[in-house]
């Protein structure tokens, strides 16, 4: 399977919205893949797994970037572990083993990926003619997936019970996913606040007109004309007409014959006659700032009787007053709160009394207490809580309280004693961190040594538990156990040196190391001894599996070393087409009632089964004699005419062969006019077929080929 051939069966969709658009799908824990512009990203559980570019032809890791404001279509995986394998599939990774069923069932491997914490897959495809099987790990976390038949698809249990009743060979492949990180879609900037309109002169003072001060308090302006005065204020309004300093700058006599009443009735009306009308500008932009503003405002301070200084205070017609002109309100009371009353032009002497509540009046408010803010140049009235009775108080009797703005030196280093603070705090963090990351590593240390102690002691409990086995197993013969063996040539690696690399030239080093002999038998090898010794014990250190070692991963560099690669070319080509090699086996030659079964000791086959390769050994301490020979010479030659593909036939001696032996060699690689050939040691049957007929002398552990002489 291929990761393209997966994706081809899910459901798909339009997709657009860039990174925003995946955001939706993670939200949700999509499973599948989104495809834009040649770039494919994975998602499992809605969290990415991988980017993939040019998943068709060449697929090779993608930058997850190209989905930026992307549009194109979404693949929907059935499951998660669909998903996984599919990336995993694009990805390609590294196969660390190839292990056949019989040999290593999947449950142990499962066993022990899951337990390393192990990311890849596990592939049973080969020699399985039902379909492909996968078990497909995440951290350890394994899933079952199979594609059965041409469409149908299983997962979960049914798909792992499927996939261990199979019997074939399975690969482990290791994938890095790059889980990349999504960057989140860029959000439009948080609109500011509207700044709320100040009054114009067109709408007055309107009744319900509300000023919030820098306490959060409000101010309500009762200016309408028909307003009803609230309750208590009808003698201040009484009052207000006969004495005190007017809300507009100047005093009113109490005297009713200065004229006060009617000349400001008559100025409010010839105002409101001309169309002005006061307007209260109020300044919060300083409510906004950190730093205080700015002293350098432009305008000259103002200095009082007491030496402090004041903003020129501004008139109801938005004009400034100096200091001492006409309609000052003396003590710098000043207010900016605009109310309907008409202002007396003169000023009044102030001597009469006034009641509490023509105080309140005079700092513009109209309930229990009120509060005057200069940091910008403009005083607001504010109507304050029971609590802050006595800064009215102070207000009452000596002016109005100023909140002078902190010194931004004070502030400067109050801000920096802060920052040390947070800068002490974060060391000291950081700090801890790292103390708990040593920590960490040193027990990290510890759980690996801990880890590698109890692997060597399971190693060791399992080579005790076979020698105890073998001793109560099934015992069989070495010929016995034989029959029923077959040997197979993997690589350990699909992407390194092989058979065929090295007859192409390729480095020793680089094809021996990737090359390994797997083995299968009919029988329980777990649970059979033979001479005593657990099978597979037995089987690596037999002289079979030796031969077979040095036919397969020795014979082609030896015959490459001496430079005689024409001299026995039919046997060099067929080395890298074997597969697998088979003991006491039988081969068929000619039909009906002619036709009989050749045995052989070994038979090396290529992926089809036809014989490549033939031999017969002589374990005897004693020299191998021409009566050995002769058979074996006639019973290859029969072989060959019947498959024309078998190249090789080499008697092994664990002596030496005597000289009548070779004698035979000798007649029959050259004793027709046939024999005539370019070929050493070879046995020509016909002008296009024949086969190398080989002497090989085993001992020590080593090979010695003797005929054909290198």
């Amino acid at each position: 399977m291929d990761a393209h051939s997966v994706v081809d069966d899910w459901d798909t969709a339009p997709f657009d919205g860039g990174f925003g658009g995946i955001g939706a799908l993670k939200s949700r824990g999509f499973d599948g893949a989104i495809e834009a512009d040649g770039t494919w990203l994975f998602l499992r559980d809605g969290e990415a797994l991988t980017a993939v570019a040019d998943l068709d032809v060449n697929p090779r890791p993608g930058d997850v970037d190209a989905f930026e404001g992307a549009t194109g279509r979404q693949h929907e995986a059935p499951t998660a572990g669909v998903a996984t394998v599919a990336a995993m599939l694009a990805l390609g990774g590294d196969v660390r083993g190839t292990y056949f069923t019989d040999d290593t069932p999947l449950s142990a491997v499962d066993e022990t990926l899951s337990g390393g914490g192990f990311t890849g897959y596990v592939e049973l495809s080969e020699n399985v003619l039902s379909g492909d099987y996968y078990y497909v790990y995440v951290d350890g976390a394994v899933e079952h997936v199979a594609f059965v038949g041409s469409e149908q698809l299983l997962v979960g249990e049914e798909a792992e019970s499927r996939a261990e009743g199979e019997v074939g060979i399975y690969d482990v492949v290791a994938v890095e996913l790059s889980r990349p990180d999504v960057p989140e879609p860029e959000s439009p900037p948080e609109p500011g606040p509207e700044p709320e309109p100040a009054p114009t002169a067109d709408a007055g003072l309107d009744a319900d007109a509300n000023i919030e001060t820098d306490a959060g308090q409000t101010v309500s302006s009762d200016s309408g004309p028909d307003s009803d005065p609230p309750p208590d204020a009808e003698s201040a309004s009484a009052s207000r007409a006969g004495s005190g300093p007017s809300r507009y700058g100047g005093t009113a006599d109490s005297d009713p014959d200065n004229g006060s009443g009617a000349d400001a009735a008559g100025k409010a009306d010839s105002d409101t006659a001309g169309g002005t009308e006061t307007k209260l500008e109020v300044d919060t932009s300083w409510l906004e700032r950190d730093d205080e503003p700015d002293a350098d405002t432009g305008e000259d301070a103002i200095v009082e009787a007491d030496g402090t200084e004041s903003e020129p205070s501004v008139e109801a017609d938005g004009t400034e007053s100096e200091p001492g002109a006409e309609g000052d309100i003396p003590g710098g009371a000043g207010v900016e709160t605009a109310r309907d009353e008409p202002a007396t032009d003169e000023g009044a002497s102030g001597d009469g009394e006034r009641p509490d509540d023509e105080e309140t009046g005079l700092n513009g408010a109209t309930g229990d207490d009120a509060r005057r803010d200069d940091r910008d140049g403009t005083s607001v009235a504010a109507i304050a809580d029971d609590e802050t009775e006595s800064t009215a108080s102070d207000a009452t009797a000596g002016g109005a309280t100023t909140d002078a703005p902190p010194d931004p030196s004070e502030r400067a280093t109050l801000d920096r004693e802060d920052d040390d603070a947070r800068i002490e705090r974060y060391e000291i963090r950081i700090e801890e961190l790292e103390a708990d990351l040593a920590a960490a590593d040193a027990r990290i240390e510890e759980l690996e040594a801990e880890c590698e102690s109890l692997r060597a002691d399971r190693d060791d409990l399992r080579r005790r538990v076979k020698t105890a086995d073998a001793s109560t197993a099934e015992s069989l013969s070495p010929e016995a156990a034989l029959a029923e063996t077959r040997l197979f040539v993997r690589q350990r690696s699909r992407g390194e040196g092989t058979l065929s690399d090295a007859h192409d030239g390729a480095d020793r080093e680089a094809v021996v190391s990737n090359l390994h002999i797997e083995y299968h038998t009919t029988f329980d090898d777990e649970a059979v001894s033979v001479e005593g010794e657990p099978f597979e014990t037995w089987l690596r250190a037999s002289d079979a599996y030796a031969f077979v070692e040095w036919l397969t991963t020795e014979l082609l560099f030896e015959i490459r070393s001496a430079n005689h690669l024409e001299a026995v070319r039919p046997l060099y080509d067929a080395l890298p087409d074997v597969d697998r090699i088979g003991f006491e086996e039988t081969i068929a030659v000619g039909d009906g009632t002619e036709g009989r079964e050749i045995g052989f000791d070994l038979v090396a086959r290529d992926k089809s089964g036809h014989p490549l390769v033939v031999g017969a050994f002589d374990r005897g301490r004693d020299p191998t004699y021409a009566d050995a020979v002769e058979p074996f010479v006639a019973d290859a030659a029969d072989v060959c005419a019947a498959h024309e593909t078998l190249a090789g036939a080499v008697a092994i001696t664990s002596s030496y062969f005597e000289s009548d032996a070779m004698s035979v060699v000798g007649e029959a690689t050259s004793s027709s006019l046939l024999s005539r050939s370019r070929y050493r040691s070879y046995v020509k049957l016909s002008r296009t077929n024949g086969y190398h007929l080989c002497l090989v002398e085993a001992r020590d552990g080593s090979f010695n080929l003797t005929v054909p002489e290198l």
